[in-house]
């Protein structure tokens, strides 16, 4: 997860913004791995600078509770 927010950041770092998926997988990965703190500290970063990721996380985390 470190190597991959690292690759966030420096895609940032170029200007490169990130789309929707690509955040709500990896909140949902931080969630996977029991690093709830991260989960939500990335999602609020995003929802601050308006990308709207709620929907999409709601609905990858009703897929791993169906699954159980």
């Amino acid at each position: 997860m470190q190597q991959a927010k690292s690759l966030l950041d420096e895609m940032i770092g170029k200007g490169i913004l990130p789309d929707e998926i690509l955040i709500v997988c990896l909140v949902r990965k931080y969630y996977e791995l029991g690093n709830v703190d991260e989960a939500i500290k990335l999602q609020t970063e995003w929802r601050n600078r308006a990308l709207r990721t709620e929907l999409l996380i709601r609905w990858f985390l009703m897929q791993e509770l169906e699954r159980g």
